[in-house]
């Protein structure tokens, strides 16, 4: 199987202000994806992750984050891409047999 796989941003949850530091991004509602480019069938695993307390020498606003700022904190938070892609790679082996 040749499984494409992709993350989606659904929705990002901030505070105004947290100490000195604004619009600080507390949590990440996300989902990823994984769709077999031969059947086209796909699954999507959602998930969610609350963020620590931002360092201010290394921080970000909401503002100024991009995809890829997001999709390294949901990787740094503990989520395995690797497991994620097990899970996807299995459901569609599912949905192919059918």
């Amino acid at each position: 199987m040749d499984i494409l796989y992709d993350w989606n941003i659904v929705k990002v949850e901030f505070v105004l202000k947290q100490g000195e530091l604004y619009y600080v991004i507390k949590t990440i509602k996300f989902e990823y994806t994984g769709t077999d480019q031969v059947s086209k069938k796909y699954y999507t695993v959602p998930g969610e992750i609350d963020l620590l307390n931002p360092d201010p020498n290394n921080y970000i606003p909401r503002g100024q984050a991009n995809k890829e700022d997001y999709i390294n904190w949901i990787k740094e938070s503990g989520i395995s891409e690797n497991y994620l892609k097990q899970i996807i790679c299995h459901e569609i082996m599912i949905k192919n047999q059918k």
